[in-house]
């Protein structure tokens, strides 16, 4: 392995470290560091900006500059002169960037190390988790056929469409595969940034009750799993003890004004029975502890809430939740939800009586013409649009999320 590889390889290992060894009693000094010209007049975090890196006159022209991103893995850039203008995402609000040098005979230079503040760009559309406005699709393996992990598929849009393949956004590679099974995951501002991060939520199987939000920069790459936040099992509890089943992102249905999204559950047992829960976040990442219980019944009139799945959507006309009984097929879109402190208010549509597609997942989304979409997931990692026109559903052609 070569010392360029060996220095990639590794988190800023000293380069008195990687010079090889020197003449007994010898001190070791590194060439001179490059300098670091910080060229755009501001920064953005999840924004591409300019830096220009360069050698002190007098130094040998360096083969190539090595910079390293707060913890992210060092990057190479080949020079052959001696400066370089590099583009650089700034991921937080503020950025270490450390910078040095390879000479001509593969000795590394000193480190330059400066910080780059960036402020945070304007809200990002909701579910979008790529940056071009659009609702994405965010679904979690195994059970989808898909392998373990956080996968997305970029909305295109225009009925319901998606980009195929899906691409692995965040595996948790060193946990069984057992451990996603019945996950459920949707997105939103859960971190109170402009940015939707992933919220992964346990209602069974691996530590049931709890859940874990994943910060993201909206650019489709990877999400971050060095910053997540742990929301321990029993933290979404009722006064019964009792962890939801099924959730959703409710937004700020409660009018509060609040940059961290408020949550739809479904909770309960057998014994005390299951009703649509409401949690209001009081203003910080995670704080999701109040279970305030709506009186509401089922859309058909019951109480077999443990019967009902559930998704959401910010449309328009505001919160819009998904409402599906996969037993009986029946559908209903309530729109303009709002919460008063003890109840939900909102406009009922009943779209289907029989709906029984193959879904392991569902999400709702919205397309170009303004329409809701939702996207189901099958078995065999098969995504479906249903475009909600005139209250029906018109199934759009399946689109392998596989390549």
């Amino acid at each position: 392995m070569s010392r360029t590889e060996l220095l990639l390889a590794a988190v800023l290992v000293p380069a008195a470290i990687l010079a090889g060894p020197t003449a007994a009693g010898a001190a070791t000094v590194p060439p001179a560091a490059p300098t670091v010209t910080l060229d755009s007049a501001s920064y953005t975090i999840g924004v591409k900006g300019k830096f220009t890196f360069a050698e002190p006159a007098g130094s040998p022209v360096p083969t190539a500059f090595v910079y390293q991103l707060n913890s992210g893995a060092p990057k190479q850039v080949d020079a052959g002169k001696r400066k370089v203008t590099v583009s650089i995402v700034p991921t937080r609000f503020t950025n270490t960037l450390a910078v040095w040098a390879i000479e001509p005979d593969g000795t590394f230079t000193a480190t330059t190390t400066v910080f780059v503040n960036s402020a945070y760009p304007a809200p990002f559309a909701d579910q979008d988790l790529t940056g071009d406005g659009n609702p994405d699709l965010l679904t979690a393996g195994p059970g989808n056929g898909l392998a373990p992990g956080l996968w997305l598929a970029a909305g295109r849009a225009n009925r319901g469409n998606l980009r195929n393949p899906a691409t692995s956004v965040a595996s948790l590679s060193g946990w069984p595969a057992a451990n996603f099974d019945d996950v459920q995951v949707i997105s939103g501002h859960f971190t109170g940034t402009s940015f939707n991060d992933a919220f992964v939520y346990y209602p069974a199987g691996f530590n049931p009750g709890m859940a874990i939000i994943v910060e993201s920069l909206d650019d489709g790459g990877p999400l971050d799993l060095s910053r997540t936040h742990n929301l321990s099992a029993g933290t979404m509890a009722d006064i019964n003890g009792n962890s939801p089943i099924a959730i959703a992102n409710a937004y700020d249905s409660a009018g509060n004004g609040n940059s961290y999204p408020d949550l739809f559950a479904i909770v309960g047992d057998q014994v005390n029975g299951y009703t649509l829960d409401y949690y209001p976040n009081p203003g910080f990442t995670g704080g999701y502890y109040m279970a305030n219980p709506t009186p509401l019944p089922t859309p058909a009139g019951g109480a077999d809430w443990d019967s009902w799945r559930i998704a959401s959507k910010l449309l328009p006309g505001g919160t819009a939740l998904l409402l599906w009984n996969s037993s009986t097929g029946a559908v209903y879109l309530w729109e303009s939800v709002t919460y008063d402190g003890e109840t939900l208010h909102y406009t009922p549509r009943q779209l289907a009586t029989d709906w029984h597609p193959a879904a392991t997942s569902v999400q709702l989304a919205q397309d170009a013409d303004g329409n809701p979409v939702i996207w189901t997931v099958s078995s065999t990692a098969a995504a479906t649009a249903y475009v909600i026109k005139n209250n029906t559903l018109k199934a759009q052609p399946a689109q392998p999320l596989q390549g």
